[in-house]
C-alpha cells in the first residue's frame, strides 16, 4: 500500500492476513468534522488520509511500500510483522515514528524535518536520509549494509552485530558501534562528527 497522511494526530498501521484486504478507520474528538475528514484512494493506488490534529487513523495493510506524512504527531507501525520487498518512508514534519517487527530487503527512510524515529528488525540495505533536526536510533536493525546521507544537524545511531558496509555523507552527527565495520567516507573525514562508542 502507498499511503500519505495529511495531518492526523496518531496513525496506526496494521498488517493483515491477505493481500485483498485492507481498512481505514478515523475516530476525532470532534464529531462535527468528521464530514470533512476524508480517506481517499487515487488513481496511482495511493490511500491519502486528510484529517486534523485531533483524529486518529488506523489502517490495516497486506504489505506497505510508501509512507508520506506531511503533519502527524505520532506514526506507529509496531503491533504486527511487516514483510516486504522496498518500504520508503518520508516525513516532512515534526512525527515521532516508531517501527517494529520489519523484514524488507530495501527500506529507505527520509526525515525532512525535525521528527524522531525508532526502528527494528531485518533490513537487507538500509538507507537514511538526514536533512533537519531529527533523531533516528537504527541500533536495533539487523542489516549489513548502511547508506547515511546526514545534510543536516540531526543524528543516528547504528549498531551491528556482523560485519557491515557502511557509507557516510554529509555532516551530520553519526554515532555507530560494531566489532567489524568496513566505512567508505564519501565526505571530508574531518568535517564530521563520528563517535566511536559501544
Amino acid at each position: 500500500m502507498y499511503f500519505q497522511s495529511r495531518s492526523a494526530r496518531n496513525v496506526q498501521l496494521q498488517a493483515t492476513s491477505s493481500p485483498g484486504d485492507y481498512f481505514v478507520t478515523i475516530t476525532c474528538d470532534d464529531p462535527s468534522i468528521l464530514p470533512y475528514v476524508r480517506a481517499n484512494v487515487t488513481e496511482d493506488s495511493m490511500l491519502v488520509v486528510t484529517a486534523t490534529t485531533d483524529c486518529d487513523v488506523t489502517i490495516g495493510a497486506y504489505t506497505y511500500q510508501a509512507i508520506h506524512l506531511d503533519s502527524v504527531s505520532l506514526l506507529s507501525m509496531t503491533s504486527y510483522s511487516y514483510r516486504g520487498y522496498e518500504l520508503k518512508l518520508l516525513s516532512m514534519g515534526n512525527s515521532q515514528i516508531q517501527i517494529a517487527n520489519i523484514g524488507y530487503d530495501l527500506a529507505e527512510f527520509t526525515l525532512v524535518g525535525n521528527s524522531t524515529m525508532e526502528i527494528s528488525g531485518k533490513i537487507g540495505k538500509l538507507t537514511i536520509i538526514s536533512r533537519g533536526k531529527g533523531f533516528i536510533d537504527a541500533t536495533r536493525i539487523e542489516t549489513a549494509n548502511v547508506n547515511a546521507t546526514l545534510t543536516g544537524v540531526g543524528s543516528l545511531r547504528v549498531k551491528s552485530t556482523a560485519n557491515m558496509n557502511l557509507i557516510v555523507d554529509g555532516t551530520g552527527n553519526l554515532m555507530w558501534c560494531s566489532p567489524k565495520v568496513q566505512m567508505d567516507v564519501t565526505y571530508d573525514y574531518r568535517k564530521k562528527n563520528i563517535v566511536y562508542q559501544c
